[in-house]
């Protein structure tokens, strides 16, 4: 798909989110102006076990969680210790007017914005008692122009800690302004989408839980599938604190012009994760995960997390895999193309 398509898809979607005020030209400007800035620097609440218990059943929900994330006596078994949050797991959530409230780092954002990026590396995992920092930094705004107009990309840089100061996480995310425009966007046409590719047999996939010398450039991951509504998205929601309109009220998305409420973006970055880890096992590390935000998910589409192995190779005493990824809908149109990187037990450890 190309970058003018993707966009129109997007805007032409209505997927955006739309803020009170104007995104004038002075507003613009004032952002540009804060490059470099650190926009928030937070501190969460201690992590506990029942939290890192309920966002694992939220996002691998109907089914259940990993033990690794719920089982304390099975964890100390493995080669964590013990209990660990998922890499997804989101520790600042609930906060009240404490700590870990994220103040809003460029005051109350204006005008209509979407998520177009997340890219995550992962260092050492969250354990219960844990209390993480956080800050983030504008990185520098850019300006593009397609079919819908003017946007303005508003990367940012995240930095979490742990209370001994180690380095759990850094991500690099990416919004987007939709900047006023002269003439209103064409509307939108209907799309002609390719058809969803056939089944693999179940025998063609890499198998789950693999050492690194079982790996083979090429092989197909198995697939994590899910057909998703409300009943998946209120779990996200509460575990994330993320009660948006656009996801759970269908006459204010309707009277947008979309056909039904949407799913969360970050919804299917959570996916990616859960894939990589019921394919690595718990013996695996995710080390690095990324997502492009494209298309829309609406309530009952089928959601398909695929991957194909690019490159395997041994780097600072690990064993890595480097995965390309995505996230299809029914149609087999991607809404969620990525890349990861995994470290694998090998024979030689």
């Amino acid at each position: 798909m190309t970058f003018r398509r993707y966009w129109r898809n997007w805007v032409n979607g209505m997927a955006a989110i739309d803020r009170p005020g104007s995104a004038d030209q002075t507003y613009v400007e004032a952002i540009k102006a804060r490059a470099g800035d650190e926009l928030y620097r937070s501190t969460s609440f201690a992590v506990s076990a029942n939290d890192i218990r309920k966002h694992a059943m939220a996002v691998y929900w109907p089914d259940k969680p990993p033990r690794l994330f719920w089982d304390e006596d099975y964890a100390k078994g493995t080669v964590w210790g013990g209990i660990v949050a998922s890499e997804d797991f989101n520790p600042f959530a609930w906060a009240l007017e404490g700590p870990g409230r994220f103040p809003m780092g460029l005051g109350n954002k204006r005008g209509r914005w979407l998520n177009a990026l997340s890219d995550a590396r992962y260092f050492v995992p969250i354990r219960p008692g844990d209390v993480i920092a956080a800050t983030e930094t504008l990185l520098d705004p850019y300006e593009r122009s397609g079919a819908s107009g003017r946007m303005l990309f508003v990367p940012t840089e995240t930095r979490w800690t742990n209370q001994r100061g180690e380095l759990v996480k850094t991500q690099r995310g990416e919004e987007v302004l939709l900047m006023p425009q002269e003439k209103p966007p064409a509307t939108r046409r209907s799309q002609t989408l390719r058809p969803a590719p056939p089944e693999q047999a179940a025998s063609s996939f890499a198998k789950s839980n693999p050492r690194f010398e079982d790996v083979e450039e090429g092989q197909a991951l198995p697939p994590f599938e899910r057909t998703t509504d409300l009943q998946y998205w209120n779990r996200f929601a509460a575990v994330n604190d993320e009660f948006e309109d656009i996801h759970m009220d269908a006459d204010f998305a309707k009277a947008r012009g979309d056909r039904d409420v949407l799913a969360m973006g970050h919804l299917r970055f959570s996916y990616m994760h859960s894939f990589l880890r019921l394919w690595i096992g718990d013996s695996g590390i995710i080390r690095r995960v990324s997502c492009q935000y494209r298309g829309i998910q609406y309530k009952g589409d089928t959601v398909t997390c695929r991957g194909n192995v690019v490159r395997k190779y041994a780097e600072n005493a690990e064993h890595l895999v480097e995965i390309d990824l995505w996230v299809e809908n029914q149609n087999g149109e991607k809404i969620g193309p990525g890349r990861a990187l995994v470290a694998l037990p090998s024979d030689k450890d």
